[in-house]
């Protein structure tokens, strides 16, 4: 059967204040668009199938962005981030505000900017986090859509859609082969006389003619910031030829060592790189 408008509406009502009383959120000061929980089904059927044909197909929206029984829709995996900075959880509050403007007709169909900041902000909640959410979900979500002033859900999927299942066509390893191709394009030329990727202290040259630089490849070394210098370059930096000897000019060679923690940023960001390539012909 359909939604019962106001018996519906009801019965959806007590759903929300029931679940608002039951988790005691700390900072739960109203009941507002963003705590209708989309974890129960129930009330996840009464704003879809029951609403009718045109909006049970937004079922799949929920599933991919709001709310999914594996925990990996896209506004939960957010929210493990915004929790781990012992935040609420932002992300999902957004996507409820905008799903439910998004099942109303007309121009209402948008949440403004402004609605979405009535319906989710609250005290000593700084609102450019709010507004950093938004941009993080803009940024993953398939189904959100926006322009200059609003945000909507609906069935049509966005481009990041396309560019995740292309991405899952892109392998770590041949993200890391673009990255390794992008290291010797940046660095040929010049005034330095680059050495890509050596391992051993005979694959740099003992020599003043040219400052060299030593890009090691992040498979085998990376640094963090305050780490001492690891001992595969301490090596290669005082020793010299398949002998080992001692190193004349260590003044004329420089290291170039990936920071540990932005590799598997930039691998992701050449895996994106190599999508957009593949989407764009």
């Amino acid at each position: 059967p359909g939604f019962q408008r106001t018996r519906g509406a009801l019965r959806l009502l007590a759903r929300v204040v029931r679940s608002v009383w039951e988790k005691r959120e700390a900072d739960a000061w109203l009941i507002r668009p963003a705590d209708v929980d989309f974890a129960n089904e129930q009330t996840r059927n009464d704003l879809t199938s029951r609403l009718g044909p045109d909006r049970a197909e937004l079922a799949p929206v929920v599933q991919a962005d709001i709310y999914s029984d594996n925990h990996d829709a896209h506004a939960q995996e957010l929210d493990r981030v915004w929790l781990s900075r012992d935040k609420p959880p932002l992300a999902s509050r957004l996507v409820r505000v905008v799903f439910l403007h998004s099942l109303t007709y007309g121009r209402a169909t948008r949440a403004e900017w402004s609605e979405v900041l009535l319906a989710s902000a609250q005290p000593d909640l700084d609102t450019e986090l709010l507004r950093e959410a938004m941009g993080e979900l803009q940024k993953r979500c398939w189904y959100l859509h926006s322009d200059e002033s609003a945000y909507w859900f609906n069935k049509e999927a966005s481009p990041n859609k396309v560019i995740d299942e292309q991405l899952e066509q892109v392998t770590a390893a041949q993200g890391k082969e673009e990255c390794r191709k992008r290291l010797r394009s940046i660095y040929e030329g010049g005034q330095l006389l680059s050495v890509y990727f050596p391992e051993q202290p005979s694959s740099i040259d003992d020599k003043d003619d040219r400052i060299r630089l030593a890009v090691i490849d992040f498979d085998f070394e990376t640094l963090r910031s305050g780490d001492s210098v690891p001992q595969s370059i301490r090596r290669m930096f005082e020793k010299t030829g398949t002998m080992e000897g001692f190193r004349n000019h260590r003044n004329a060679l420089h290291f170039l060592v990936a920071d540990t923690q932005q590799v598997d940023r930039m691998v992701d960001a050449a895996r994106e790189y190599k999508a957009l390539q593949h989407i764009n012909g």
